[in-house]
C-alpha cells in the first residue's frame, strides 16, 4: 500500500496539519495544549512518518482512557 510522503511537509505544515485533524476529531481539546503536544510527537521519528491524519487519528485513539476504548 502507497504512503503519502510526508518529508515532503515542513515541520509545521505537519503540525498544523495534526493539530487541525485533532480538532476535528474532538473539538473540546484545547489549542495550546495539543500544539504543545503535537510538537512534541513532531520530533519522534516513528510519529513524523506518519500522515497528520494517521498521526492525529493514531494520537486521539491514545488520549483516550482504556475503559472508553
Amino acid at each position: 500500500m502507497p504512503t503519502k510522503d510526508t518529508t515532503r511537509l515542513t515541520d509545521q505544515q505537519w503540525i498544523d496539519g495534526t493539530v487541525k485533524k485533532m480538532m476535528a476529531l474532538d473539538e473540546g481539546l484545547g489549542d495550546e495544549d495539543l500544539k504543545e503536544f503535537v510538537t512534541d510527537l513532531a520530533a519522534r521519528p516513528n510519529w513524523r512518518a506518519l500522515s497528520p491524519e494517521d498521526a492525529a487519528t493514531k494520537a486521539f485513539g491514545e488520549l483516550e482512557p482504556p475503559e472508553a476504548r
